[in-house]
């Protein structure tokens, strides 16, 4: 009963033997009605594909297809992709798109495009830059174009840390970690940021484990029983810090001195807590996806705690914002966007979760 996103890539020849690799994206809308279509955009408006045409409709699923660089919602895709030497990162339709361009004087800039005003705080945040901390890089600002939402930065150097190299030293690399956190944390945030309370984030995490209660009716009766605890404990207000607000460790980019901070769209104004709840949170994924033990679980969740806790992140919050990353953003992730569709894996995130919880109570 509700819209569905299925993205396509196609590889292959044209008739003419050239090949081609094109993003294809398929909106579906409920009851396979075509009727329910949104009007066209006309052709003045659309980029010319790779392969294929701009758009189309698919009358028999009652949907439409865009084919790369045109997106239902990223108005201005097309110009963020135009020149040739420009290389796709990341694609997330009706969402952002992020670009790697390499120019004449040797510089490589990172673009991105999206489909909200993110890119505002991302250029906010990015102000802070030029700031000089030992424990923390970020990107420099290039240029902004608030009107087209294109956002171009300089890249910094470094690489993100394999999932394996922390799990063989997670307590060496989660102090490092949480003093780039800390660092960030530390700046004065810019105006107009988001708030994010332990109030605000409860609301939103018992929406979502509502929704997934009917989802996954196996795992309701755990997610009822979870989500009463959960919120029967939720912290007392704390001071509000600059958070990055979507914290992986994708997100850390390693240079063997000190870590740099990129992807600053999500910034927004949290409880300290917050950033070191969902960077676990991910990194126990990964432990999860990789069919890691529990040992190596908790060992990676101490390291996390025990260096939050030496920046002044109490213990009682950590384990909260942990189990709400658990279970509103991995495990919501894994029901709602087919991602780790393993039952074990999300059985796991949901024990763990508990677990933290229980300790908390």
């Amino acid at each position: 009963g509700r819209k569905a996103l299925i993205g396509y890539r196609l590889t292959g020849r044209t008739i003419k033997g050239e090949a081609f690799d094109q993003r294809v994206m398929l909106a579906l809308f409920p009851g396979n009605n075509p009727a329910a279509l949104p009007v066209l955009p006309g052709p003045a408006e659309l980029a010319l594909p790779g392969f294929g045409p701009s758009v189309c409709t698919v009358e028999p699923l009652g949907g439409q297809a865009w084919f790369f660089p045109n997106d239902r919602k990223i108005a201005r895709l097309a110009d963020l992709v135009a020149e040739p030497d420009t290389q796709v990162i990341h694609y997330a339709p009706e969402q952002g798109c992020t670009v790697r361009r390499s120019r004449a004087d040797g510089m490589t800039l990172y673009g991105k495009c999206r489909a909200d005003d993110r890119g505002s705080v991302a250029a906010k945040v990015a102000s802070l830059a030029n700031r000089p901390n030992s424990k923390l890089r970020m990107a420099r600002l290039v240029s902004h174009d608030p009107d087209r939402r294109i956002l171009w930065q300089e890249a910094v150097a470094g690489n993100p840390v394999s999932a394996d190299t922390i799990w063989s030293d997670p307590s060496g690399w989660a102090c490092c970690m949480a003093e780039a956190i800390s660092a960030f944390q530390s700046l004065p945030p810019p105006a107009g940021l988001k708030q994010l309370t332990f109030t605000s984030i409860g609301e939103v995490i018992s929406a979502r484990i509502a929704r997934m209660q009917a989802a996954l009716p196996g795992m309701a009766d755990r997610l009822q029983a979870f989500g009463s605890a959960w919120i029967a404990n939720v912290p007392d207000a704390q001071p509000l810090v600059l958070a990055h607000g979507d914290l992986h460790s994708g997100n850390l980019l390693w240079d063997r001195n000190s870590f740099a901070l990129i992807d600053l769209d999500t910034a927004a104004l949290a409880p300290k807590a917050a950033d070191f709840g969902t960077l676990t949170a991910a990194l126990v994924h990964k432990a999860i996806e990789a069919e890691q033990s529990e040992a190596v679980v908790n060992q990676l969740i101490a390291a996390f705690r025990d260096a939050a806790a030496a920046v002044g992140c109490d213990s009682a919050s950590f384990n909260w914002c942990l189990a709400a990353s658990l279970t509103g953003e991995r495990l919501y992730r894994c029901t709602t966007r087919l991602k780790s569709p393993s039952l074990q894996v999300r059985e796991r995130l949901l024990a763990i979760a508990e677990r933290r919880m229980s300790r908390h109570a």
